[in-house]
């Protein structure tokens, strides 16, 4: 729901629901400018990766692995400068990694 992006000193946001979560990555997500880790992996998550996110900074750790993302990476995730793990595996994603990505160690 777009509401999570009103959690604003939320330091953490991890949801594992064994593939029970579904529709699609709320852009508001973007709006919890302070946490350090994003994990939404794990569930039957649909559509794009929001280039919205790209706006965290802070964030170090986003884990989306084992959804069913479709589209493109977002190049607006390298505007990620803290990031140093981007999990993407198993999902249904096309492309190329983006060049504003090469900063990221995993």
């Amino acid at each position: 729901p777009s509401e999570l992006g009103r959690l604003h000193n939320v330091t953490m946001f991890r949801i594992f629901s064994n593939h029970r979560l579904g529709g699609g990555i709320p852009r508001q997500l973007a709006n919890l400018h302070r946490i350090p880790t994003l994990m939404i992996a794990n569930n039957s998550l649909t559509g794009t990766i929001p280039s919205a996110l790209g706006s965290m900074t802070q964030l170090s750790y986003l884990s989306l692995e084992h959804n069913k993302l479709t589209g493109t990476i977002p190049q607006e995730l390298g505007g990620m400068t803290g990031l140093r793990h981007l999990g993407l595996l198993n999902n249904h994603l096309q492309g190329t990694i983006p060049p504003s990505l090469i900063h990221i160690e995993h």
